[in-house]
Formats: C-alpha cells, sequence, structure tokens
C-alpha cells in the first residue's frame, strides 16, 4: 500500500480539484459575459428594452440618445435592480458626438466589445412630395448613423479580435410600404452594408448581424401602423391628436 504522506484516510484530492477548475470556469464565465456594450438609440422603444435586457444579463451597458435624461430614469432602474449603466448624450449624424460618446462609455467601462445600433426615427410622407432634404435626412440617421457608430468601435474590435455589431433594421428592408419610401431606403442600404460587414470581417473575431423586427408597440411603431395598415384619415386624426396618443387610436382601432 503506497504511503498516505499524513493525509487523513479517507481523503480524495479530487474534489478539490474539482472546485479550483469550478472557480476557474466560473472566473471565465464572468469576464466573457460582462462584456461592456453600447446601446444607441437607447431612450425609449426597442433600444431602451436591449440595453435594460443587457444589463439585466450580466453587460455593463452605456445607454446613448438625444434624450440623455430618458436615459438617466432608465440607468437608475437598471442600478436599481443590481445591474451597471450609466448614460451619455448621443446623436449618431454628429461624428464628434459619437466618438465623444465612444471615447467616455470606454472609460467608464472598459474596452467595448458590444455595439447596438438602433437610433433613429421616421419621416412619414409619400416619396414624390418629399423633398431631397427630408430623404437624405433618414439615410444620415439609419445608415450613415449607424456607419458612424460601427467606425467608432471597430478599430478596436478587429485590433482585440473580439465584438458584436448588432444593427436594428426594419422589416420594410424587404418589403416596403407607402408612405415609407426614405425609411425603407435607409434601411434597406442598411442591410447590404451589414452584409458586407459579415463578409469582409470573417476570419476577424468581429461578427455583425441585423434584425428586422416588424410592427412595433412603440411610440415609434404605433405611427408606423397608423401608416401602414390604415387609411388616411385616421392618420389625419392621429396627427391632430398629437404623438401621445397614437398607442390609445392604435389600440381602440384593435379592439
Amino acid at each position: 500500500t503506497p504511503p498516505d504522506h499524513g493525509r487523513p484516510r479517507g481523503a480524495d484530492p479530487v474534489p478539490f480539484v474539482l472546485l479550483f477548475a469550478s472557480l476557474v470556469l466560473a472566473a471565465v464565465v464572468l469576464w466573457w459575459i460582462a462584456r461592456p456594450a453600447i446601446v444607441a438609440g437607447a431612450s425609449s422603444g426597442i433600444g431602451a428594452a436591449t440595453a435594460t435586457a443587457l444589463a439585466a444579463h450580466g453587460f455593463p451597458v452605456a445607454l446613448g440618445a438625444r434624450r440623455v435624461e430618458k436615459c438617466q430614469e432608465l440607468v437608475d432602474q437598471i442600478k436599481a435592480e443590481g445591474g451597471e449603466a450609466i448614460a451619455l448624450p448621443l446623436d449618431v449624424t454628429d461624428t464628434a458626438s459619437v466618438e465623444n460618446f465612444v471615447a467616455k462609455a470606454t472609460a467608464a467601462l472598459g474596452d467595448i466589445e458590444v455595439l447596438v445600433t438602433g437610433a433613429g426615427d421616421t419621416n412619414f410622407g409619400r416619396l414624390h412630395e418629399m423633398s431631397t432634404d427630408e430623404f437624405a435626412q433618414q439615410l444620415q440617421i439609419h445608415l450613415v448613423g449607424a456607419n458612424r457608430m460601427a467606425r467608432a468601435v471597430l478599430d478596436g474590435m478587429v485590433e482585440r479580435r473580439r465584438g458584436d455589431l448588432i444593427f436594428v433594421g426594419s422589416d420594410v428592408a424587404l418589403r416596403q410600404r407607402p408612405h415609407m419610401g426614405a425609411y425603407g431606403a435607409a434601411k434597406a442600404g442598411l442591410v447590404a452594408m451589414v452584409t458586407n460587414y459579415q463578409m469582409e470581417l470573417e476570419g476577424t473575431g468581429v461578427r455583425a448581424g441585423v434584425v428586422r423586427p416588424g410592427q412595433t408597440l412603440t411610440g415609434m411603431g404605433s405611427v408606423f401602423v397608423c401608416v401602414t395598415c390604415m387609411c388616411d384619415t385616421l392618420m389625419d386624426f392621429c396627427n391632430l391628436l398629437g404623438q401621445k396618443w397614437y398607442t390609445i387610436v392604435l389600440t381602440s382601432f384593435l379592439l
């Protein structure tokens, strides 16, 4: 019988090895989960819901939007529930604003590993009645703005060989609807841009994806339904009532 070197009879080193391995694995998982994320357009709707969900799953999150006070309200809720988040002003149509947002988010949370960009609004109207400047504004927000956000984080992601770019698109990119020509053109362009990112970033460790939600029961989504699914008379009625009544009108119509 080999000597036990003073080990208490019956003691088995295997559980200690497993415990150590479990601790190491837990540390790795925690490091993997705690990936700093930024969300553009986080003051309401899909962006706000995404930021809240990320924080609930352990991601430190920087919420960015022009309505930074709305972001701060969400940050207070996230912190009250044990999450980590900060609110920063962000205008995706301004390169300096985007760069400043990413720099401050990085200083507060660490190197950014997840980008969710869905900032934007919608300018409804018939294309032949819309000015070129109004059309270009939609491209600036939904397409060029998304590109600004990606460019601000991509160099670091590629250098670290690690990162995720998530772009919020729309189902109108695949099936256009009337009164949404400028918005639809911007979202179709977004799909083309993301497809190129996917091809060109292959092998870098950085992934790019686009989600294409349909109609959503948010402030913007309710307007979307009014425009695309109902008559012009109801749309005019909604405009007279004001933005905050869109959801009420939509709910009443569905009932």
